[in-house]
């Protein structure tokens, strides 16, 4: 929850406010899991993971090219 805590804050100060909502959900449901230990939270964590993981990758890319210009 911290790393995604995280992601959400600094996503947020540069701009990715998609990734930064993204990453807010799965922060909340993390939270929802640990303090409920209900499956549906796990599974949704679990499901969302790789689309968090290609919002993040997207919004490297769009940085790295704002940089090069």
């Amino acid at each position: 929850i911290t790393s995604v805590h995280s992601l959400k804050s600094t996503t947020l100060n540069i701009g990715g406010v998609q990734l930064s909502e993204y990453a807010a959900t799965l922060e909340q449901k993390g939270k929802e899991y640990l303090s409920s230990k209900k499956e549906e939270e796990l599974s949704y964590l679990l499901e969302h993971h790789e689309e968090l993981i290609k919002l993040y990758c997207d919004t490297i890319q769009e940085i790295e090219s704002m940089i090069a210009k």
